[in-house]
């Protein structure tokens, strides 16, 4: 038996469409009013899919990043083509409530119900269903066990984008800081995370926010005092007296955004790499060690350095040489955050075991 997606998912689903083809599935779903998102990889077929069905122009989101699948906020997760193939890793589609994809005849729908019955077998997703979107017939997967990003990861709608979220922000007047790496904001270097700090009293809102539409682009949401789904390993962020100075003395940036004011950046910034990252963002123990991991995310080494000079801050940019530095500045976490953020990083424990 058939029926209509209209009858089969909730009107308010978060829909994200990959390896779209034309485009006619999309323009159905937005014609029946789901929040709909189709993803490609190219300007060029973006623009070809607005040529053809106009209303999808706004529609559209470009990201060519490996994990795009599994990186958004979808409550509808539709795999045309070749990312049908995502059905046999379950972490990539796991967030979803329904997995679909298109019933075309062919060697994709073999795989895809292959790959499907494997899941079935392990008891992650429902018997299939299908369903119709004008002409297209869709085989729909219902998750059985979905885990939706409901805590820290959160996902920007599309429909807002970058700079419209943070006029949003302040034009509610939350109390906001983006923590790092926003030199360039509005751009965001492809696969490149937010790291946003609220107040706890605007997190509802921001959140309530965040999951208004479909997105692709990942913000990791805290609050000042580490409330829960908001926290860091079920930890403040920052000690929450830090936090709320990083509030207080907040710098709006192109009259968009906040940013810590310049003292604060260096801080937090050694901060986040010394008791988050430790031996992973790639900073030596100390003058005689070298660094152990040797692709960081991003160089610490050259941009603290470059932010100590700035602020004539004359000390060695080593993991231990920092620690003493944030310690005699107040910024060193009380010892019980020590202890539960040492579990997860290595130099800590060796600190703490040194002591």
């Amino acid at each position: 038996m058939q029926t209509s997606v209209t009858d089969h998912w909730p009107n308010d689903a978060r829909i994200i469409e990959f390896g779209l083809r034309d485009g006619a599935v999309g323009v159905r779903l937005v014609a029946a009013g789901f929040r709909y998102l189709g993803v490609v990889e190219s300007d060029k077929h973006a623009a070809r899919i607005a040529l053809r069905h106009p209303r999808l122009k706004d529609h559209l989101a470009i990201c060519r990043q490996p994990n795009r699948v599994r990186q958004n906020n979808a409550d509808v997760l539709l795999l045309g083509g070749s990312t049908a193939a995502h059905l046999r890793r379950f972490r990539n589609v796991r967030h979803a409530k329904y997995v679909v994809c298109p019933l075309h005849k062919g060697p994709l729908l073999l795989w895809t119900t292959l790959f499907w019955l494997g899941q079935f077998l392990l008891g992650r997703l429902a018997w299939p269903q299908i369903v119709r979107a004008g002409n297209t017939r869709l085989i729909s997967f219902r998750n059985r066990r979905p885990r939706p990003y409901t805590a820290t990861r959160r996902f920007i709608p599309h429909r807002l984008g970058i700079a419209g979220f943070f006029r949003e922000l302040r034009t509610r007047e939350v109390p906001s800081v983006v923590l790092r790496w926003f030199e360039r904001l509005p751009l965001l270097p492809a696969g490149e995370d937010l790291d946003l700090l609220v107040d706890d009293k605007s997190l509802a809102a921001v959140r309530e926010l965040l999951d208004s539409g479909p997105g692709v682009q990942a913000v990791d949401l805290y609050s000042a005092c580490g409330a829960p789904g908001a926290d860091y390993r079920k930890l403040p962020y920052y000690p929450p007296s830090l936090a709320k100075q990083l509030l207080a003395r907040s710098v709006v940036h192109r009259d968009l955004f906040a940013a810590p004011s310049s003292g604060d950046h260096f801080l937090s910034l050694a901060y986040h790499a010394v008791y988050h990252k430790g031996a992973a963002s790639g900073l030596p123990a100390d003058e005689q060690a070298k660094p152990v991991a040797s692709r960081p995310e991003h160089d610490y080494a050259t941009i603290l350095a470059r932010l100590a000079r700035r602020h004539g801050v004359a000390i060695p940019i080593t993991l231990a040489d920092l620690d003493a530095y944030l310690d005699s500045q107040g910024w060193r976490p009380p010892r019980d955050m020590l202890v539960r953020l040492a579990r997860k990083n290595k130099w800590l424990r060796a600190l703490k075991q040194a002591a």
